[in-house]
């Protein structure tokens, strides 16, 4: 029973979905897809819950897919957090820094954003040491699902540029 009020209310914030979710469905169904900054962090309180709240610098060419956004920043939130001595932990779900590139699939509850599939829905923008080539690689710990749209056929990181193209190319944007 608490099990599911928890599901039902995080639910109304952000899609928690522990099942792989294909490449075309991430894409299709995501109402905003952005490359950008992390910029700030802070946990809230959400319906009895802790929530982080991601700011994001959106890069001037960081809208893959745009739909709602209006502004070079979104917010947007992942359940867990701390609050004093309050600690809310969900295991699995991503943690992302200040400062750091990500590129993010956005889906929006009422006026509220939340990451499309959980870990799913979040992806690393990462320089190569030797190259200064942008690679994109996955947030969470398994490979699967959205995260192939991040990898080649041999399963290795492919090219921020490639990464886009190919998001374009599945929702023939």
């Amino acid at each position: 029973m608490i099990f599911c009020m928890f599901f039902l209310i995080f639910n109304s914030l952000a899609p928690l979905s522990l099942v792989n979710i294909a490449e075309s469905l991430m894409v299709n169904n995501s109402h905003e897809i952005l490359h950008g900054k992390i910029t700030a962090k802070s946990c809230e309180r959400f319906d009895n819950l802790i929530v982080t709240k991601y700011t994001m610098k959106i890069y001037k060419d960081g809208f893959i897919k745009k739909n709602y956004v209006n502004s070079d920043t979104v917010s947007f939130f992942i359940l867990g957090g701390v609050i004093g001595k309050e600690k809310l932990t969900v295991p699995g779900l991503v943690h992302l820094d200040n400062e750091k590139d990500y590129i993010v699939f956005l889906e929006q509850r009422a006026s509220l954003y939340g990451l499309s599939g959980a870990n799913q829905g979040c992806l690393r923008v990462e320089k190569l040491p030797f190259t200064s080539e942008k690679v994109v690689i996955p947030c969470g710990r398994y490979h699967n699902s959205v995260y192939s749209l991040g990898l080649d056929k041999n399963g290795s990181y492919i090219s921020l540029g490639s990464f886009i193209k190919k998001v374009k190319e599945i929702g023939g944007l």
